[in-house]
């Protein structure tokens, strides 16, 4: 059996990958989440990491039963941004790589780690030249699948997938914490799954980052936030 480190966002691809390979036999050893340094800056500049709703991923890693490990990025660190990653100091990876290297560290069983990865070649480079320079596998199920055909899985799979963060034409504010599948410029978060030992139950409001008639930037901002047993 392979034993994975899973990079977690919290958003519908890095979870449902995590659901599709341990249905596929795959032991899911740790969760690994690169959050931003500043607590208050929840909406980083970073080209790699998801930011949205960081703060409810320690609950998250509860709900799914799965150790975590938090491992911090300054904002504004995409230093080296061609799709070929070259190790650069400073740069947001290396702090990806050096979570790593502590996950390994507490889980010396681990030999493959993997992510939600689809359609980016710059994210899917990263974690290959990270995975290279620590010795795993890299496990990325959902690369270069039809994303329609994605989505249908997800919805398949009965995940609780709400909107986070929307950016784009269409929609609002109105959007925040709706159950809905993944079709524009917007991210997601998993509050809930068939697999999961708990569920999350949340209190919010919307914070509107950019005021505009036709592309309104808009994310839900955590009031209180609660693991319940499903029993």
């Amino acid at each position: 059996m392979s034993h994975c480190v899973a990079l977690l966002s919290g958003g519908k691809d890095s979870v449902y990958t995590i659901v599709y390979l341990q249905k596929h036999g795959i032991s899911i050893d740790c969760l690994l989440h690169l959050e931003p340094s500043k607590p208050k800056e929840s909406e980083n500049n970073s080209y790699m990491f998801q930011t949205a709703l960081h703060e409810a991923i320690p609950y998250l890693a509860e709900a799914m039963n799965i150790p975590l490990i938090n491992y911090q990025f300054e904002s504004n660190s995409s230093i080296c941004i061609d799709s070929n990653y070259v190790p650069t100091q400073n740069d947001e990876i290396e702090n990806l790589y050096l979570g790593v290297k502590e996950v390994l560290n507490k889980f010396p069983q681990i030999d493959s780690i993997c992510c939600g990865a689809i359609a980016s070649t710059y994210q899917s480079n990263r974690l290959k030249n990270v995975a290279n320079r620590c010795g795993l596998k890299v496990l990325v199920p959902l690369w270069q699948k039809d994303q329609k055909e994605v989505l249908n899985e997800i919805i398949e799979s009965n995940l609780d997938v709400r909107l986070v963060k929307v950016c784009s034409m269409g929609l609002n504010q109105n959007d925040i914490g709706n159950v809905v599948g993944e079709g524009g410029e917007f991210e997601s978060f998993v509050f809930d799954g068939p697999s999961f030992k708990k569920r999350l139950e949340v209190d919010f409001d919307v914070i509107t980052e950019l005021e505009d008639d036709y592309a309104p930037i808009c994310y839900m901002n955590i009031k209180s936030i609660h693991c319940i047993d499903k029993n």
